[in-house]
C-alpha cells in the first residue's frame, strides 16, 4: 500500500513539474532549430538573450548589433576529432532601444575542406516595445 502511495506522488510531482516546464517554455519564442530568444516580449528595461543547443566542439560566436540589425554568427570545424555533446550556450544581447529587430544568422564551418563555408543561414524577427 505504502509503495502504490509513493508512486502516486511521484507521478502527481513529475506531472506538476513537467507543466511549470512548458510554462516557462511558452515565455520564450522558439525561433529555429533550438535557437531562443527570451523573453517573449522584451520590453527596453528586459536584458534581452539568445539560447542555442550547440556543440561542445563549436569554436567562437559572435553577435554585433548594428542600429536594428544584428549579426549572430557561430563558427565550427568539421575536422576536429573530438567527441562532441550538445549543450546549451547564451550570447547576452543586452538592453536595445524600442523597435523591429532582425537577426540574420549564419553557421560557418571553418573546415578548409568544406566547398561551400556556409552551413546555414537564417532571419529572424522580433519587436522591443517601449516604456
Amino acid at each position: 500500500m505504502k509503495t502504490k502511495l509513493m508512486y502516486a506522488i511521484i507521478l502527481m510531482l513529475i506531472g506538476i513539474l513537467f507543466q511549470s516546464c512548458e510554462k516557462n517554455k511558452s515565455d520564450s519564442i522558439e525561433l529555429y532549430n533550438g535557437i531562443i530568444i527570451l523573453p517573449k516580449n522584451p520590453t527596453v528595461h528586459d536584458e534581452i538573450i539568445i539560447i542555442e543547443e550547440i556543440l561542445s566542439c563549436d569554436i567562437l560566436r559572435l553577435a554585433i548589433i548594428d542600429e536594428n540589425n544584428i549579426e549572430y554568427k557561430r563558427y565550427s570545424d568539421s575536422r576536429i576529432a573530438a567527441p562532441c555533446y550538445l549543450k546549451l550556450d547564451t550570447v547576452s544581447l543586452g538592453q536595445l532601444q524600442e523597435g523591429y529587430y532582425t537577426i540574420n544568422y549564419s553557421l560557418i564551418d571553418l573546415a578548409i575542406l568544406t566547398s561551400d563555408s556556409i552551413v546555414n543561414t537564417d532571419k529572424f524577427h522580433f519587436y522591443v516595445t517601449g516604456p
